[in-house]
Parts: structure tokens; C-alpha cells; sequence
């Protein structure tokens, strides 16, 4: 060879090494990658498998995928656009071998988890979609979750998925309350809510009230009243039915839980609403209101209550020091669908008084399943609401007066 020649090939041997490297032409487009870069060659291959349309465009990115998995033996994201390729030729079979020889070598990758969540689901093994979920959920980017989150809520009430669903729920995963948070808030189905919770309860880790207030919230709001009564017995309520009054509680001799069923406390700022020791001469405990001065226009405490059709009587005690309101604060009864107007309506209270009885009689009639108890101010306008002193409650209670029956539950 002249030196001439020879000098000219060694000019362009780099180039012609480089040349050597991989070249793959797609759409008409020469992309050239280094064979030795797995990175590269995924890199590759994900942009091919976005942008295939034929068998061809489908093989090459099977290609590059094996090239990169030889590569790197180890690698979890060529076997996984391998399951990709298979899933885009119908290969469902084959899709989901490569998927789970993908999520043994990486557990808990977002990616592969929610794909198998996809697959097991469309395919009916509910319980094999839900570890997949749980996994999604436990430790996922926010909206891979989101999308999980939001599949599981929409076929929470199918009645295949129930059983499965429930014994997951049962185990306490870390994201449970805000799951139910969301589904109970607006379930699409009662009954089916109302199996799950049951399925839920019969497992090690039952589901709490704080769980179930936005359900029982929801039941009201839809004049469920008994079914929602009977879900706060179920799961809520201590003791056995037998045992609770009409006004749970009125003695405050438990713990105070905000529940409908129990007592909800008003959150005001100006006001200062807690269970005490009842002051002298009276025993027991107390609900003690300390209004420090301001307006209050939504009531200070409130209940409801299921009574049946019937004659009843309404009674509290009561000890007030220094309560200053141009009206004073009374005890209201009242239907829960807002027909019949107020049933029953206590003396009003203010000023400073020792101990002493308040009580109402009143009789609920047809068509009012529940009633709600409340303790208002009896403001007619704004400059009414103006409030401030002590009061204290104990032993609120309601019992039958009709001949028929006089015992108190």
C-alpha cells in the first residue's frame, strides 16, 4: 500500500470503528448506539416500543432488549420491555412470564407492580391483583398510587373482589384509612360497603370509628338512619345493644368520641367544650361549656337519637355561673329529615344557678325515624348569639312517658 494510501485508512479508521457500532434505522431515521452501553440500548428500545406500529418495529425492540440484557444480566428494565413487546403482539401468556421474572429480581418496582395489578384484575385473580396493589400503594410515585387508589375504590363493591379486598384491608396496610376515607365517603353501593366492613370486622384488625365517622356522616346526609345506627352498634358502640340508652352516654361516663351517635362537640375557638369532674354537691362527670365572648351561631353540642313513635320526656341537670346571653341556652329536639319542626324545647338557661332540672315533654310522631338533640343558643338574630360564662350538663337522658311504657332503656 502507497503511504500515501496507508496514511489516508489510518486517518479513517476511527471512523470506520465507530461506524461498527450499532446502527438501527426506524422511520427512516439511523440511530447509532454503542453495543457495549446496555443504558443506551434500553434507552433504545423504550423509544422504539413507544413508537412501533409492525412486527418489525416489535422485533427490533426484542432485539435491543436481549442485547442489553446479555449486557447486564441482572437488569430489570430490558425484561420488562420485553413483557411490554409481548403484551403489544397479544402474547398475554408470555407478557406476564417476562413480567414476573422482572418483579423477582426487583420487588416493589411501581412500574411492574401496577402492571401485574392491571393484568391479574382484567384476568379475575382478585387476589393476586390485590398483593399487587398493596405493593403499589406501600411505596409508589404519587400518581401511579392515584391511579391504583382510584381502581380499587371503583370496584371496592363487586362482589368478587369483596372477599379479597377485606382480608387485605383486615391486615391494617398503611394506606387503609385513606382508602376508606375516599370510598366510604361516597360509596356507589351501601350494601356492598356494608359487606366489606362486615368481612373487615370478622378479621384481626377491624375497622376503627375513626374510619367509619365519614360513612356514618354519609348514611345520615342519605336519611339512613337505622343502617346507620345499626353500623355504629356493630362496630362502635360498647357493651351489648341491650345496654344502651336512649341518650348514649348522657352521663358522659365514656370517653366522648365525635360520632352522631355519641356527642359532637362544637370546634369553635370561643368555646371551651370538655368531660370534668361534676362540681359539689352533684357526682359523677360533667360536660363543662366555657364561652370566653363572641358570637356562636351553630349549636354547642348535639346527638341524634333514634325513639320510635311515642311519648317521651327530656331531662338534663344543670349548673350555670355567670352565663351572660340576652336568651340563654336550651336544650332542642327535632326530626333529622327537617320535617315537623322542633318536637321539644327546654327552659332556657343563664346567669348563675346552682343544680337544678331541666326537662321537655314531647311525642314523636310518624315519619320521624330519627331526631336530633341540640344544645343552642335561643338566638333569634346575630347580636343574640353573644355569649360568654360557664355552664355545666350531666345525666341527660329521655324516657317513655306514655302509660304503655315507662321503663327507661
Amino acid at each position: 500500500m502507497a503511504r500515501g494510501r496507508w496514511l489516508r485508512f489510518v486517518a479513517v479508521l476511527p471512523l470506520l470503528i465507530w461506524a461498527g457500532w450499532q446502527s438501527v434505522t426506524h422511520s427512516g431515521t439511523a440511530v447509532v448506539v454503542d453495543p457495549r452501553n446496555e443504558a443506551a440500548l434500553v434507552e433504545l428500545a423504550a423509544d422504539r416500543l413507544n413508537d412501533a406500529l409492525t412486527d418489525a418495529d416489535l422485533s427490533q425492540v426484542e432485539r435491543l432488549s436481549a442485547e442489553a440484557l446479555v449486557l447486564a444480566p441482572v437488569a430489570i428494565e430490558p425484561i420488562r420491555l420485553l413483557a411490554l413487546a409481548s403484551e403489544r403482539r397479544g402474547n398475554a401468556a408470555r407478557a406476564e412470564q417476562w413480567m414476573r421474572l422482572a418483579e423477582k429480581r426487583s420487588r416493589r418496582n411501581p412500574l411492574i407492580e401496577g402492571w401485574l395489578f392491571d393484568h391479574l384484575f382484567a384476568r379475575g385473580d382478585f387476589s393476586g391483583a390485590l398483593e399487587h396493589a398493596d405493593a403499589v400503594l406501600r411505596s409508589s410515585p404519587p400518581h401511579l398510587r392515584d391511579r391504583v387508589r382510584a381502581t380499587l375504590i371503583r370496584i371496592a363493591a363487586d362482589a368478587r373482589v369483596i372477599p379479597a379486598l377485606a382480608e387485605l384491608l383486615s391486615a391494617a396496610p398503611p394506606w387503609r384509612s385513606r382508602f376508606l376515607a375516599t370510598f366510604l365517603a361516597d360509596p356507589a353501593d351501601l350494601d356492598s360497603s356494608e359487606a366489606l366492613l362486615k368481612r373487615m370486622a370478622a378479621g384481626s384488625h377491624p375497622p376503627t370509628p375513626e374510619e367509619l365517622y365519614p360513612y356514618l356522616d354519609v348514611l345520615i346526609s342519605r336519611n339512613q338512619f337505622d343502617r346507620a345506627y345499626q353500623t355504629w352498634l356493630d362496630f362502635m358502640a360498647p357493651g351489648g345493644v341491650d345496654q344502651i340508652p336512649y341518650v348514649y352516654n348522657g352521663r358522659f361516663e365514656h370517653p366522648v368520641r365525635r360520632s352522631p351517635f355519641d356527642w359532637i362537640l362544637t370546634r369553635e375557638a370561643l368555646v371551651d367544650a370538655t368531660v370534668v369532674d361534676s362540681p359539689p354537691p352533684a357526682s359523677g362527670k360533667a360536660l363543662r361549656i366555657e364561652f370566653v365572648g363572641g358570637r356562636i351561631a351553630r349549636p354547642i353540642a348535639a346527638k341524634l337519637l333514634i325513639l320510635s313513635p311515642g311519648a317521651y320526656l327530656l331531662s338534663s341537670k344543670v349548673m350555670a355561673e355567670g352565663l351572660i346571653n340576652e336568651r340563654g341556652l336550651r336544650w332542642t329536639l327535632s326530626c333529622a329529615s327537617g320535617e315537623g319542626g322542633v318536637l321539644a324545647s327546654t327552659d332556657r338557661v343563664s346567669g348563675t344557678t346552682p343544680w337544678r332540672i331541666l326537662d321537655a315533654r314531647f311525642e314523636v310522631p310518624q315519619a320521624c325515624e330519627a331526631q336530633w338533640l341540640r344544645l343552642e343558643i335561643a338566638a333569634r338574630v346575630a347580636l343574640e348569639q353573644q355569649i360568654g360564662g360557664v355552664i355545666w350538663f350531666g345525666d341527660i337522658s329521655v324516657k317513655r312517658s306514655d302509660r304503655l311504657r315507662r321503663t327507661d332503656r
